[in-house]
């Protein structure tokens, strides 16, 4: 990109617009030039603010973008008809059908997630790095038994009811929070359905597994840290803006927080599934909770079972055989 004056990128032969010099007109999807970390990536534009996606997962502040320029179509379109890569209005408006696979194996995540609790209690990641280098000490390796401790399970899908069975044959006690709670479940697991207030109050892990929403975004923030015990284990295997991250870090530096797993995190779009590992990791937040030694932060990987992937391929060729034939798609994504 050209440079204009003091460090200010001109509106070169490519579209470019500084973002000082003029906002997009109308709502919808754009190329912009971030800043930090300095790369060109999709943003969307919609109420005089930029956002990360169609689904405002987030909003990144304005000084993070220094140029714009429209999206080439067929991607160019209203913020509000986009799934991640798919313009729906532009599918329906070309007749184009797109379907999804929607689920593929709960138990993959619910296993995943008690792996994440049992290495942070135990200290299983550090106790191995040390052996490794001939150190055998037990010193900082003291956990607790998760017997007759408390679970506050947030969401109680699919993935949290085959967590809250397997928590259960640990022999603890689950607390629930979910907008429509299942009382028939909750009967026959002897789940417990409570306020966040409680659950944040009474729960020793705190589990996530609710959709993001509205609602929903930084529903771990400072406030609600606020609220919970000292030394609570946190773990995410949902949507990574379920978490404010850097009350996340405020909570892991004063210890109200006593241990992390992340297998999500908000801007896991920009390294995740990707080898970084030459490179120097420039999201100082991202680097900053993998400098905790009671985080273990993974990369989005709690699905990926031979399972879980034999039953994706299974859906798709499902999708695709009951669109040759003409039948009803279940599994249609419609605007």
């Amino acid at each position: 990109m050209a440079e204009n004056g003091k460090n200010k990128p001109a509106v070169d032969n490519d579209g470019w617009t500084p973002v000082w010099e003029d906002k997009p007109k109308k709502a919808g999807a754009y190329l912009v030039t971030r800043i930090k970390p300095r790369r060109t990536t999709r943003a969307f534009y919609e109420d005089g603010k930029w956002w990360s996606d169609p689904l405002h997962e987030r909003m990144w502040p304005s000084y993070m973008i220094i140029a714009w320029k429209p999206m080439p179509a067929p991607y160019a379109g209203n913020a509000a008809t986009f799934v991640p890569d798919v313009d729906l209005k532009a599918a329906a408006e070309n007749g184009i059908t797109v379907v999804r696979v929607p689920a593929y194996s709960p138990y993959a995540v619910a296993e995943y997630t008690v792996a994440l609790m049992l290495s942070l209690n135990r200290k299983i990641p550090r106790a191995t790095w040390r052996t490794r280098d001939g150190n055998f000490s037990l010193h900082g390796l003291l956990g607790f038994d998760m017997y007759g401790k408390t679970a506050g399970i947030i969401g109680t899908g699919k993935i949290a009811k085959k967590l809250i069975a397997i928590l259960r044959g640990f022999g603890m006690n689950i607390l629930a929070y979910d907008l429509y709670p299942d009382y028939n479940f909750a009967r026959e697991h002897q789940v417990v359905y409570t306020t966040l207030d409680e659950l944040y109050r009474s729960s020793d892990i705190i589990s996530l597994h609710c959709p993001l929403t509205e609602q929903t975004r930084y529903l771990i923030n400072d406030y609600s840290i606020s609220k919970m015990k000292d030394g609570v284990m946190i773990i995410n295997t949902g949507r990574g803006q379920l978490i404010h991250t850097n009350a996340l870090i405020e909570g892991l530096k004063n210890k109200k927080i006593g241990s992390a797993g992340l297998d999500v995190y908000e801007e896991e779009s920009e390294y995740f599934y990707e080898d970084r590992s030459d490179k120097i990791i420039d999201d100082d937040t991202l680097a900053r909770l993998l400098s905790f030694n009671n985080v273990i932060v993974t990369s989005h990987q709690a699905f990926f079972t031979r399972e879980a992937l034999a039953n994706i391929a299974a859906t798709t060729l499902m999708n695709i055989k009951d669109f040759m034939e003409h039948k009803k798609l279940e599994n249609e994504v419609r605007l």
